[in-house]
């Protein structure tokens, strides 16, 4: 496949030298986008959803689909990426508000999703869920969109534009929609073309930028704010090398690799110190070496020449990726240990692809657009389960399950009960596939030795559980043990679940819960102790964004960042303030900022949006991390453990990955489960020996697992029924390598760690 890069155009022994800089420029920028080291070409983040480009040319998009944003002929949504149809020659994207568009291998063009006012370009306003030529576009080189039209660059220096013209957006001298491409008046040597909701602009060969359309927040850069159908000139900006176009504001990078910004700044979005809107160029301050710029909404990102990058503006749903939700006014760092190579601001997320050819996104995550399987707010860069990974992982004793991004499930170790889901009940110290799961979107194991059982969401919200049955954990009004899946009784809309000993929860799109299974300590959340063997609601919780459960206790974040825990408390690990079993959730006193929760045998962790981690409940085996074996029935930090991005609890261990790829675990270590070499028990985290560029990390009851950035995953600990997965017995102090999983990509947060 290869990638168009118009360079600016002249003779060369007669070009000045303001155009062989640019041309140079371009020439490097163009290299950066065409290295063939890459496994992933381009990406999009819109309002509501997000689409990627594989370097083999083939489409994905995820997240919100009501319009047939996601291309895949279906109006459903989809929290992990699904395959544009015949989309397979991709080779640029852009998405904005509720269509996307795309241009070919070969210069032709295809949009779909929302076509009310013709913004797809094919001569209708019928909406599509699946590509369609954009009539009459060819010699295409790139293409924009924004909230109701789309423009493209010709190979020629030409642009054209089509859909909506209310604010004079397609660039043609008066407001006339088209629902075909007509060309923008006067633009002849264009070089790059960007579109914000209602305004587009282009970067000329001279390095000079020119825009039209809606001005009235000053995004058209010419000093005023007025609307203009025709192109009119940025002030002062004569050495663009680089632009982007946000909903109401503008950003270019200069020949010396500083950012300029104009329009609207409420929240900062200018990036230089102030919310002082402007009709004119302003510095965005604070950066340097700028590579590739990108505009959302209300915020904007740049990568810099050392592969670092960095936000401003809006941040009010995590979209500036530092761990926070708090606005900036100028730039700050993007947490992430990986280099990037491009990136893409969205309405209230951001996407970016990294040099390792991974696809990572934060911010908000209402309609699946992280792409990670789950719709919690992420304030971290969250990897994306791209094609050809798998999109999650779930450890508990006896057993591991890990599910392929194609929707495939293998699962090995113990298999007494049918847990390993192939149809029989002979153990597996290697890999096995899972009957009948071939497009499942997350997968879960609880339980422990023969006593244990897997759950999987399909595509359609629904979900399957297979293995121990005797209280109706798997949620199909039976108490009969099953080698293969069989679907709960009556579950829609989930879109997460977790497997423990002897009972499940799930949580909804609607954010509401439910339970099913074992409930002599009141674990379903129901308000009784009586067993069900089909899902029962959990009393009084909405707002839900993750459960996580464990032998006799669950637990759950909310969208305010709170935690809500129901069930045993005889350690303190509901983290209430007292020991009293409670049959319905109660808050988690003193914790906020909470945006994932873990729970164990006798004690639960929070990671908090700080990167920093509590814990609560049992610390006789040093897993509060604390330093001492106290316990605790309230929440108390881990010291020292900052930059995490993901929790995961065992029996009486915790691990936690960081933004850096390493892992850190503590607490009981018999097993060798910490994987520091020892089975010495730990009441501070240590490193587990020999792990780098990990992404996420899962705990089971005395073993761990761990995802690396290429998509290899390695285990260690108890290894009685092989569940370590390296074809062997006995335990292991240090990781060993999951054989069969080289392209694995593990979910964090749908775990059993019990």
């Amino acid at each position: 496949m290869k990638r168009w890069t118009r360079i600016p155009s002249c003779n060369f022994f007669r070009c000045t030298s303001k155009q062989l800089d640019l041309m140079l420029l371009a020439l490097c920028f163009a290299a950066i986008i065409a290295s063939p080291l890459l496994s992933a070409a381009s990406i999009s983040a819109s309002s509501y959803h997000s689409c990627a480009i594989a370097s083999s040319g083939q489409m994905s998009c995820w997240g919100e689909n009501a319009w047939g944003t996601l291309g895949d002929d279906t109006f459903a949504d989809s929290r992990v990426p699904v395959t544009v149809n015949g989309l397979a020659d991709a080779d640029s994207v852009s998405s904005r508000s509720l269509h996307t568009c795309a241009v070919r291998d070969g210069g032709t063009a295809v949009c779909w999703g929302w076509n009310s006012v013709g913004q797809l370009g094919d001569g209708t306003t019928n909406s599509h869920p699946a590509p369609v030529a954009v009539e009459g576009l060819t010699n295409a080189m790139d293409i924009a969109a924004g909230a109701e039209h789309t423009c493209a660059l010709k190979g020629d220096g030409t642009a054209a534009c089509w859909g909506n013209n209310q604010n004079g957006e397609l660039g043609i001298g008066n407001l006339n929609p088209s629902l075909i491409p007509v060309a923008v008046t006067g633009v002849s040597d264009a070089i790059a073309i960007a579109s914000g909701n209602y305004h587009s602009c282009v970067l000329r060969n001279d390095g000079s930028v020119v825009c039209w359309g809606s001005g009235e927040a000053g995004q058209l850069g010419n000093g005023s704010s007025t609307n203009s159908p025709v192109p009119v000139q940025v002030v002062g900006l004569t050495d663009a090398v680089k632009i982007a176009a946000g909903h109401s504001s503008t950003c270019a990078i200069r020949s010396d690799a500083t950012v300029v910004c104009w329009g609207l700044n409420y929240y900062g979005q200018l990036g230089n110190g102030s919310t002082q809107s402007s009709n004119v160029p302003v510095v965005a301050s604070g950066l340097s070496g700028a590579s590739a710029i990108s505009v959302g909404d209300f915020h904007a990102c740049a990568i810099t020449l050392n592969g670092q990058a960095s936000c401003w503006g809006d941040n009010r749903l995590g979209q500036l990726g530092d761990g926070t939700r708090e606005s900036r006014l100028t730039a700050v760092p993007v947490q992430s240990p990986f280099d990037f190579e491009s990136i893409s601001g969205g309405a209230n997320h951001t996407c970016a692809m990294l040099e390792n050819g991974s696809a990572t996104c934060w911010g908000s995550n209402r309609d699946g657009q992280i792409g990670n399987a789950m719709l919690a707010i992420e304030v971290f860069p969250s990897t994306v389960a791209m094609e050809g990974s798998a999109a999650s992982i779930s450890v508990t004793e006896g057993h591991a399950c890990a599910l392929k991004q194609s929707g495939g499930a293998s699962c090995w170790g113990n298999n007494q009960s049918g847990q390993l889901g192939n149809g029989d009940n002979v153990s597996s110290t290697f890999p096995v596939p899972v009957n009948g799961i071939s497009d499942a979107t997350a997968i879960v194991v609880g339980g422990f030795g023969p006593l244990a059982h897997s759950c999987a969401i399909r595509p359609d919200s629904t979900l399957a559980c297979w293995g121990y049955n005797a209280y109706g954990q798997l949620g199909d009004g039976t108490y009969t043990s099953r080698t293969s899946p069989v679907t709960v009784s009556g579950l829609t809309g989930v879109a997460s679940v977790s497997a423990g000993f002897g009972f499940t929860c799930a949580n909804m799109n609607d954010g509401t819960a439910a339970c099913w299974g074992k409930n002599d300590y009141g674990q379903l959340g129901h308000g009784d102790n009586f067993g069900h063997s089909t899902p029962v609601s959990v009393f009084g919780l909405t707002g839900v964004t993750s459960v996580s459960t464990s032998d006799l206790h669950a637990c759950a974040t909310k969208a305010d960042e709170t935690v809500a825990c129901w069930g045993y408390n005889g350690a303190g690990q509901l983290g209430n303030g007292t020991h009293n079993t409670y049959f319905s959730p109660v808050a988690v006193v003193g914790l906020s900022n909470a945006v994932d929760v873990s729970a164990g045998s006798n004690h639960t962790c929070a990671r908090r949006s700080t990167g920093t981690v509590a814990c609560w409940g049992s610390g006789s085996s040093g897993q509060l991390g604390t330093g001492n074996p106290s316990s605790s029935s309230t929440p108390v930090a881990v010291p020292n453990l900052v930059g995490i991005s993901g929790i995961s609890v065992g029996g009486s261990h915790s691990c936690a990955s960081t933004f850096a790829g390493t892992v850190a675990c503590w607490g009981r270590n018999l097993e060798g489960q910490l994987g520091d070499g020892s089975t010495n028990q730990r009441y501070s985290p240590v490193p587990v020996t020999g792990l780098v560029d990990v992404v996420e990390v899962d705990a089971g009851r005395d073993n761990s697992c761990a995802r690396h950035v290429d998509g290899t995953l390695s285990c260690w600990g108890s290894n009685d029924d092989g569940q370590v997965g390296n074809g062997f017995k006995g335990y292991f102090a240090t990781p060993q390598t999951v054989q069969g999983f080289g392209d694995t990509v593990v979910r964090n947060g749908f775990d059993f760690p019990l």
